[in-house]
Order: structure tokens, then C-alpha cells, then sequence
């Protein structure tokens, strides 16, 4: 019944469409060449960039992780990286806006978060207590000249440096504990507490 009715269609159609002129065979193919080109997908310059770049990644990113599987070579792409950073990336400690007046001195440079919260005046010292709620350190200004300052270095370790191209020293104490001392203009420094010796010689370069 389907095959009947398909063929009666068909005469129909036939029938509707005798008395049309024939189309050139020339124009069919022009027509079935000019539809295949505009329906043929297109396939842009950056679109295969990026399948290439896509493929080049994945391939570099298994052969990456299967080289880092290997111990030696991971450890030395770990150093490679970090002497990298370390020479490339530089870091700025953030100070506060204001300098600190210590006596006749100020310390142009104290790290951030950290408050003086404590001053005690004495006739040949001055201390100065600053704190960022964890850590505590001390800035004490030695105003007598003549003033000799004695720590007993028996039981820690003690190391020798320059401060603004005067001799001081940095003696280790205690489990955290360290001091930084030394003398300029006739005045001796110490800065004593738990905080880092590379803060603790920032602090002592600052102070003018």
C-alpha cells in the first residue's frame, strides 16, 4: 500500500511538471558544486592552532610528570626552580608609614604589624618595646659613651658583622633568643628579642 501510494505521488508530480523546460545538465553540476562548497565546514587558521597546541601540551604534560616520577630529576627541578625564583622574584617588606623615634634616633624601618607599646627612660638607657602581639623585640639606646655592655656569652654563640660598616655582633642566647649590638656615633645599639636576624640587622641599618 505504502509502495502504491509512493508511485501515485510520483505521477503526480510528474504530471504537474511536464510542461517545464528541462534544466541543463551544466547547471545542476554548477548548482550541486557551488552547494557543496558552501556547505564543506570550515575549519579556521586558529582553530587548528589551537588543536596543535592543545595536542603539544598534553604530550609535554605526560612527559613532564613521567620525568618528575624519577627522584633525582624532581629534586633537581625543585633547585632549578627555586634559584630561579630567588634570583627573578624579589620580595618588599612592607614598613610603616611613619619613622620611630627612638631618643635623639630614629628608625627609619620597623616591620610591619609591629607597635611600640612600651617606652622606660633611665639616665644611661633607653628601651624601646615594640610587639606584634606574637613577637617582641627591644631597641635600646646606650646614651653614655663610656658605657661598656657586657653579655655572657659562655653557654650561646656569637657572630660577627657589620652594620652600616661598623663592627657589631649578633650573639645567639636561650632557645629563640638573639641580640644584635653595636656602636656608632659614640652611642652604643642592641635589639634584642625572638624576631629574625635578617629583621633584626634591617632595623639596626635603618636607624639614623
Amino acid at each position: 500500500a505504502f509502495a502504491e501510494a509512493f508511485k501515485r505521488d510520483i505521477a503526480k508530480i510528474e504530471e504537474e511538471n511536464k510542461d517545464m523546460p528541462e534544466h541543463p545538465k551544466k547547471y545542476v553540476d554548477i548548482e550541486r558544486a557551488y552547494y557543496k562548497k558552501k556547505m564543506k565546514p570550515k575549519t579556521s587558521g586558529m582553530l587548528v592552532f589551537r588543536k596543535v597546541a592543545a595536542c603539544v601540551m598534553a604530550a609535554l604534560s605526560v612527559g613532564f610528570i613521567t620525568v618528575l616520577a624519577v627522584p633525582d630529576v624532581r629534586a633537581s627541578v625543585w633547585d632549578s626552580a627555586v634559584g630561579w625564583f630567588e634570583k627573578y622574584v624579589a620580595f618588599e617588606i612592607s614598613e610603616n608609614e611613619e619613622p620611630i623615634q627612638i631618643g635623639q634616633f630614629t628608625a627609619g624601618y620597623i616591620p610591619d604589624q609591629f607597635e611600640l607599646i612600651d617606652t622606660i627612660n633611665g639616665i644611661m638607657i633607653e628601651d624601646y618595646f615594640f610587639s606584634n602581639g606574637i613577637d617582641e623585640f627591644k631597641i635600646s639606646v646606650f646614651t653614655n659613651s663610656t658605657l661598656r655592655l657586657n653579655y655572657d656569652i659562655e653557654n650561646s654563640n656569637t657572630e660577627k658583622i657589620e652594620i652600616n660598616g661598623k663592627g657589631a655582633y649578633i650573639i645567639h642566647y636561650g632557645e629563640t633568643q638573639k641580640a644584635l649590638i653595636w656602636y656608632d656615633q659614640n652611642y652604643a645599639f642592641a635589639i634584642e628579642g625572638g624576631i629574625s636576624i635578617k629583621l633584626m640587622q634591617q632595623i639596626a641599618e635603618s636607624i639614623y
